[in-house]
């Protein structure tokens, strides 16, 4: 989770499965989708911070997040997605410890196939 102050107050910016969900249904983006992460793209930067947002603000709306993004926070608003997404694609393990700096086991390696083109993208 990465926290990032925001219309006016800190807000935790986290991108579970839930928010990956409502970003591909509501907005049509996908990120598991090599391309779709281009936040030079106001449209797509608006739609993955408030995804983001929603784990601890469900009924937060695009517009309102779009409200806050303004050309002064633009360049820490685009580094706090790309801490807050890399990560979620970070493997952890049940104990915490980076999933990394073990073998993975044959269920992850046959799940790593599409997440590790966002990995790429972003680390």
């Amino acid at each position: 989770m990465v926290h990032l102050t925001i219309g006016g107050k800190e807000r935790v910016l986290a991108f579970d499965v839930n928010a990956l969900c409502r970003l591909k249904q509501e907005q049509g983006i996908n990120l598991l989708q090599p391309g779709e992460q281009d936040v030079d793209d106001p449209v797509v930067l608006r739609a993955v911070i408030w995804a983001g947002f929603l784990m601890e603000e469900p009924t937060l709306t695009v517009e309102t997040v779009g409200s806050w993004i303004t050309l002064g926070n633009l360049a820490s608003v685009s580094a706090a997605f790309f801490r807050a997404i890399h990560e979620a694609v970070t493997p952890q393990s049940e104990a915490g410890q980076d999933a990394t700096t073990r073998p993975l086991t044959a269920e992850e390696s046959a799940g790593m196939t599409s997440s590790a083109s966002v990995m790429a993208s972003v680390g």
